[in-house]
């Protein structure tokens, strides 16, 4: 009884092991292409990339942008990294990570974090 408990562990644990699991959020690696402000969607800021998207979420049609929030303290130090990062070394490699979800604009991620 017990070995046949432990080869169901195990067989358990390779299954698992060597499963695939689909990515949960959206990621974006490249160079800043630009950062836009329309006056037409208040408070938020979309983040072009020179890239594109790897495992976003099915709204996320243009996947070579992020969106976020300036309204927070959180995203007026975003557009604040965002703006020296372009303006001191235009060709430094960021990357974003999305929240898996379109909630600010319909067709684009919202952003999670980021990391140079």
């Amino acid at each position: 009884m017990k070995i046949t408990k432990n080869l169901k562990k195990l067989a358990l644990l390779l299954l698992l092991a060597t499963s695939s699991f689909p990515a949960f959020c959206g990621t974006l690696t490249g160079t800043i292409n630009s950062i836009l402000f329309n006056k037409d969607i208040p408070n938020t800021v979309f983040i072009q990339i020179n890239a594109t998207s790897t495992g976003t979420p099915a709204c996320a049609t243009a996947n070579f942008r992020m969106v976020f929030d300036v309204t927070t303290p959180v995203g007026k130090a975003l557009l604040a990294n965002l703006i020296a990062v372009k303006l001191s070394n235009p060709s430094a490699v960021i990357t974003l990570v999305g929240k898996n979800a379109c909630t600010l604009w319909s067709d684009t991620e919202d952003f999670s974090y980021t990391f140079l």
